[in-house]
């Protein structure tokens, strides 16, 4: 049985609901009441999806649906004549409500508030807009727009089309067959037995000329396949933006900028999509539910191409999807990650309803991507802290850097949650970091990291003492940013460690510090090198495998060898060649700075050790967080933009920092 299951928070969902965002226009606020009828649409859809078999058709109930959406599409996309486009919505709404089984579980006993609360809020929509000049119809036909590749980052890519009605699975229902039992004819005399075999013969031949009949007019009803080979590109360009998408992130060693190659790929196979025309985008839902098990790369693709198709039908299928994945965080995660990099012109639009839905994981969504877009004001950001904690946690640092008035009080509840005290502390930070500092040093070796960045020199050593006496490659890392000098000779002894990793760890630390450049091919494991992890598919029943695939199934006299390492240059883990070059150049540093890449240490030189191709996926969202610290200013450089929205973004802090000060060399 399928019941609509309210989650709490419902308070903050209220007071995030009647917060508006800044600047819209008294005209705009239809669209509001539209996007909130689509999104009780949108639920009636997995209510209707998730619904078992019942001894009523759905089907006429899924056609209202869907038929109101086309018109609520028509609306938004400027399609059709908006007033007319909400009475037409009502009305497909009121024939859904008409079909409706008489005896419905809880479940679909719900659709029935569904459709209220939609209708009234197009009802809404329809007395706002009746009688006020009504906003413009229809959209530009420039030369300028259309189906045109995209440079560098993804193009919003426009298609005449219809509006696309959503695709909704109801329960099948077999209805009473029209179609006579077949009954041989029979032989009760000579003279009927002489001709039995006639009469038989022709009967078979009527019995199947009424199936083919009843199978052809079935035929008719439903919508046309997309051609063949239609389908057949479209999937291969699908495939690519999967396979592409999660694979952005630059291998150990790789400079950055190097991805620009694969986003160029997924670009490209985006392009291809579009240009095979509206009947590609038909398929998309379908592409993406093609699996045996709940793919998040999948997900991603999906996601990422209907983001860049324009109109509101587009990103329906998305939001549909999202839907039919909440059993699975791994697929909303890659929903989130996409719509980080889409252009849709309607994202923010349906981002703002998600603030006020009923599930957290939704409204975890929004406030993540609107936050990443800068759309969300302090009010809308206080209100997010006031929900969930991984709903709560994006907000913390946008309230920081904004110095909302209310941010100790809001801070210090988050600090008291071991769930938003990293988060918390990294926000507060940005507004005291002594603050921060005392409260780090209570955390122990967790919080090493994040106290490098914004302790004094006492906290420094204290870091260096730690990572040489316990060392890791997190606290390696930690006495790194931290840049006292005084770590430089434990850590040219760590070379000499037993452990490969920690011999790494200490050498990538001491370039970071002294930017000595000594490098040398070094062997890896390949294994190692896999940075980001991808999400793994989740297969109920199944558990992952305690060894590798290769000793499961191979036999053990001809198992396979475990491969060849990569060869990769890093700093190198030689002791005797570090030892040299310290004794040769200690007396190039003042003893009392603070370094990294053997410059003195200040905003200026983060943000050209950001620029650079030295550091890893990892280490450049720790430098990002880093940079922001320092400068009490976001100018949202994100490592997992496209490459070339990283660049625009170091631009723009390049611009900042000419006017900042942040004292070279010196600790907070």
């Amino acid at each position: 049985m399928v019941a609509a299951v309210l989650l709490d928070g419902t308070r903050f969902r209220r007071r995030l609901s009647r917060v508006k965002p800044q600047g819209m226009a008294a005209t705009e606020s239809w669209r509001t009441e539209f996007e909130s009828a689509h999104s009780r649409l949108q639920h009636a859809i997995v209510l209707l999806e998730n619904a078992l078999p019942h001894d009523g058709d759905l089907r006429p109930v899924a056609d209202g649906v869907s038929e109101a959406l086309a018109h609520v599409y028509d609306a938004f996309d400027g399609r059709a004549v908006l007033t007319e486009a909400a009475a037409l919505a009502q009305a497909a709404l009121k024939m859904a409500g008409h079909s409706l089984p008489a005896e419905a579980d809880d479940g679909l006993a719900a659709l029935s508030g569904y459709f209220h609360d939609a209708s009234e809020a197009l009802a809404r929509a329809e007395v706002e807009l009746r009688g006020k000049p009504l906003p413009h119809q229809g959209r530009a036909r420039d030369a300028a727009r259309g189906v045109l590749a995209s440079q560098d980052t993804p193009r919003l890519h426009r298609q005449e089309r219809a509006s696309m009605r959503p695709l909704i699975r109801v329960p099948p229902h077999e209805p009473p067959s029209t179609v006579e039992t077949f009954e041989p004819p029979t032989a009760r005399t000579f003279e009927e037995l002489e001709t039995l075999g006639e009469r038989i013969h022709e009967s078979i031949q009527q019995h199947v000329e009424q199936i083919a009949d009843k199978e052809k007019e079935a035929a008719e009803t439903d919508s046309p396949a997309p051609p063949t080979f239609t389908q057949r590109w479209a999937r291969e360009c699908f495939e690519e933006v999967a396979m592409l998408g999660n694979q952005r992130a630059p291998l150990l060693g790789d400079d950055w900028r190097t991805t620009r190659e694969l986003e160029d790929r997924m670009l490209w196979a985006i392009d291809a999509f579009a240009s095979l025309g509206s009947n590609a985008l038909i398929l998309l839902e379908t592409l993406a539910l093609d699996a045996p098990v709940p793919d998040p790369t999948r997900m991603f693709a999906a996601t990422m191409i209907g983001g860049c198709f324009e109109g509101r039908d587009a990103l329906g299928i998305v939001e549909r999807l999202a839907r039919a994945s909440v059993s699975t965080p791994e697929c909303l995660a890659e929903v989130s990650n996409a719509l980080k990099l889409t252009p849709h012109q309607h994202i923010e639009t349906m981002l703002l309803n998600w603030l006020s839905d009923s599930r957290p994981d939704f409204r975890a969504i929004a406030t993540e991507v609107l936050v990443k877009r800068g759309a969300l004001d302090e009010a809308q950001l206080v209100a997010a802290t006031e929900d969930r904690p991984e709903i709560a946690k994006h907000a913390l640092m946008s309230l920081a850097v904004a110095g909302q008035e209310s941010f100790d009080q809001i801070v210090d509840a988050a600090l008291t949650d071991s769930r938003l005290r990293e988060t918390a502390l990294t926000a507060l930070a940005v507004r005291n970091k002594r603050r921060a500092a005392a409260e780090l040093r209570k955390d122990g070796a967790a919080a090493l990291p994040l106290l490098a960045s914004m302790g004094g020199e006492d906290d420094a050593e204290y870091i260096g003492k730690c990572a040489l006496s316990a060392p890791t490659a997190a606290s390696l890392d930690a006495a790194a940013i931290a840049g006292h000098l005084g770590a430089v000779p434990g850590l040219i002894g760590l070379l000499r460690h037993d452990d490969q990793d920690i011999a790494l760890a200490a050498a990538q630390a001491l370039d970071r510090i002294t930017g000595a450049g000594l490098y040398a091919e070094v062997e890896i494991d390949p294994v190692k090198l896999a940075e980001p992890v991808l999400p793994t598919p989740d297969a109920p029943g199944f558990a992952a495998p305690d060894k590798p695939l290769r000793d499961e199934v191979s036999d053990p006299r001809h198992r396979p060898s475990e491969g060849s390492p990569d060869t990769l240059e890093l700093p190198a883990p030689d002791h005797q060649r570090w030892h040299d070059w310290w004794t040769d150049n200690q007396q190039r540093f003042d003893s009392g700075k603070r370094y990294r890449r053997g410059a003195l240490h200040s905003a200026q030189v983060v943000l050209e050790e950001l620029d650079g191709p030295l550091l890893s996926f990892e280490q450049r969202k720790r430098t990002a967080i880093e940079l922001v610290l320092l400068t009490k200013h976001d100018d949202r450089l994100d490592p997992s933009d496209f490459v070339a929205t990283q660049e625009l973004a170091i631009g723009r802090w390049r611009v900042t920092l000419e006017r900042e000060n942040t004292g070279p060399g010196r600790w907070p």
